[in-house]
């Protein structure tokens, strides 16, 4: 009867146990892969301005940002009311070593924000520039947002922008 007894206990504590570990599990999933789609976002940090070109952001005059449900990128000034589509954002394969040279003297910030990058999206606006922006999701689930040109004779990133969700 003892051992009975001792037996029940074990399978109840060891239920309880499991089931533990399973509810973290599902809750560590759950957080791992944030949406970026269907939000609207501020840009929280300046990380990178293009040092080579005169007109700079501030925190107060940098763009909102849109990204819709279907993964199309919209941006709108401060003062206007209407959001203007980018382009349609896309997974994009770029290594670290790639991303950073699109950097002219980056500060440690940014190499350290490449570093945690865990993946990025790109839309090109085809304009006579080559605008493309870049989308990049940390592995901390911060999101980033880089505006660059792709030249052929150098391409490069302008800005590099740290986006909060707005609720």
């Amino acid at each position: 009867m003892l051992n009975n007894k001792n037996t029940r206990l074990w399978i109840i504590f060891f239920t309880i146990i499991l089931v533990i570990v399973v509810g973290i599990g599902l809750a560590a999933n759950s957080k791992s892969s944030v949406l970026l789609n269907d939000a609207n976002y501020r840009v929280k940090e300046i990380l990178y301005q293009h040092p080579l070109y005169s007109f700079i952001y501030m925190l107060d005059t940098a763009p909102q940002y849109s990204i819709s449900s279907d993964y199309k990128l919209y941006s709108k000034e401060i003062n206007d009311e209407d959001w203007t589509m980018q382009g349609e954002l896309y997974s994009y394969e770029i290594s670290k070593k790639e991303l950073r040279a699109l950097f002219v003297l980056p500060s440690d910030d940014v190499y350290k924000a490449i570093n945690k990058t865990k993946s990025v999206y790109r839309a090109d606006t085809y304009d006579d520039k080559n605008t493309f922006y870049l989308v990049l999701q940390l592995a901390n689930k911060d999101v980033l947002l880089a505006i660059g040109y792709d030249r052929e004779e150098n391409p490069h990133i302008r800005w590099l922008f740290r986006l909060e969700k707005l609720v």
